[in-house]
């Protein structure tokens, strides 16, 4: 009966794992900037800590729009769209390859610049659209050409690439309803197979040590 009690247990394990979100809509959210960059017309971004006060799970991360700013709930983790879209776009804009491919290096170890990552970042997300010389342009609203040179590499490296790794939108609302959108960051939904891995090798092991009692 033991066995058979497992394989149960199992089931519901991975069935939530499979539908598991590490941020969840209308979860209030603690939102600070720990290494700020100016953007060059007069706001500021770079690496943020946001922490769910549901979960008590924190991430690093980085934000999407220059002309949004920090809310206080979870809207929505379900896409790659950006609700409002940022300075050239009012409606959902969707996430670069080319900017989810950075995020997913920074999860993962990558050494970056963080400042220069945020000004990429922008730049992919074309935050900086309608701007012909941005370098000269950042440099002249008080940006330094050292951290422009290095997003502008940063940019380049990231042109053409791809990542399957879940990189989503993480938008943020100032109301429990999501009904009035604020800033959107980029988040890494955890992947369910190392879990289901685990839940296996545990179930393994439940049905190892009931072997090794019955000898």
């Amino acid at each position: 009966m033991k066995k058979i009690f497992l394989i149960p247990i199992l089931f519901l394990f991975l069935s939530g794992i499979a539908w598991s979100l590490p941020f969840n809509a209308g979860d209030p959210v603690n939102i600070n900037l720990i290494e700020s960059v100016g953007s060059g017309f007069g706001s500021s971004g770079g690496l943020f800590k946001i922490k769910d006060l549901n979960t008590n799970i924190t991430i690093n991360t980085f934000c999407l729009e220059l002309d949004e700013f920090i809310g206080s709930y979870v809207a929505d983790v379900s896409d790659d769209l950006a609700t409002k879209g940022g300075r050239n776009t009012d409606g959902n804009d969707k996430l670069s390859d080319a900017t989810k491919w950075l995020y997913w290096r920074y999860t993962e170890g990558y050494s970056y610049d963080v400042k220069a990552l945020q000004l990429a970042i922008w730049l992919l997300e074309e935050e900086y659209h309608d701007i012909s010389d941005w370098k000269t342009w950042y440099k002249n609203n008080g940006g330094s050409e050292i951290l422009a040179n290095l997003a502008l590499q940063y940019v380049s490296d990231a042109q053409g690439q791809s990542t399957t790794a879940d990189i989503r939108v993480l938008d943020i609302s100032y109301n429990k309803d999501g009904t009035n959108p604020a800033q959107s960051y980029l988040i890494r939904v955890p992947e369910p197979g190392g879990l289901i891995l685990l839940g296996i090798g545990l179930t393994a092991v439940g049905l190892g040590a009931r072997r090794f009692r019955k000898v």
